[in-house]
């Protein structure tokens, strides 16, 4: 008998890893919606669960559910952890989502500093070029599916909504302005500092299987803006500092998934 029922529960457990992939939302998600409501639902066995659902260390949400949905209210920004539990026999799920504050991802470059003034005064810093990002558009059963790989992150995006758009920015970083010259320290340090030189537009590859990724993606590679030459004292007639290099345009380069 104790063998048969220890049978019984390795049965459950492997059916449950197995419906596994009917748990919506799928774990660790980040939905791109505008509503302020989920539906749950599961591919488990039928029967009453208890279902909890928790923001921030607090739990929001208690039911006994007899279907295998649930609806609940979200808000944009926060991840929710929820967690399924049946006593008879006990099959848990637990897993997390997140719901998009913003339908967007920035490689964008950092702005550089701007010159020091004073006696001591410099030009300002060139602005870093847009990050290298990986993106991915793969259908899946409960929807178009994004994922993006950047420095080591790893996010997967899903499109509730039609007509949703998400934008992927990789634009380069603002040049700093140069430094003021400065009176009393003679004509070297009167005149003015350089601006630095705009960061470059960002690198995207993206792959996709089914779909133009132009109906899901809105891109930025745009470069930075020039740092501006600082101001010549004008008592000495000293010359203003030269703004910086322009930038360039990032590229996309698109690959067909198999």
């Amino acid at each position: 008998m104790v063998k048969r029922w220890l049978s019984f529960l390795l049965f459950c457990r492997i059916a449950f890893s197995e419906t596994q992939v009917g748990v919506y939302p799928p774990d660790g998600i980040i939905l791109l919606q505008r509503s302020k409501q989920v539906t749950l639902r599961w591919n488990l066995p039928r029967g009453q669960y208890r279902a909890e659902i928790w923001c921030n260390g607090i739990r929001t949400w208690l039911s006994y559910p007899q279907d295998p949905t649930l609806a609940v209210a979200v808000e944009p920004g926060q991840t929710y952890k929820w967690v399924l539990s049946q006593y008879s026999p006990r099959i848990r799920y637990q897993g997390s989502f997140t719901v998009a504050s913003d339908l967007c991802f920035s490689a964008d470059g950092q702005d550089g500093n701007p010159g020091r003034s004073g006696p001591g005064g410099t030009d300002g810093q060139p602005g870093r070029s847009g990050g290298k990002v990986e993106a991915e558009l793969r259908r899946q059963p409960d929807g178009m599916h994004l994922f993006i790989q950047y420095q080591g992150r790893h996010c997967e995006y899903l499109f509730v909504e039609p007509g949703l758009r998400f934008k992927l920015s990789a634009r380069g970083g603002n040049g700093g302005d140069g430094a003021d010259g400065v009176s009393g320290y003679g004509q070297e340090l009167a005149r003015g500092r350089d601006g630095g030189g705009a960061g470059w537009g960002g690198y995207l590859v993206i792959t996709t299987h089914d779909c133009p990724w132009r109906d899901f993606l809105d891109v930025d590679l745009s470069p930075g803006k020039p740092g501006v030459g600082g101001k010549g004292e004008p008592d000495y007639r000293a010359p203003d500092g030269h703004s910086g290099k322009a930038g360039q345009p990032g590229r996309v380069e698109t690959h067909l998934g198999e």
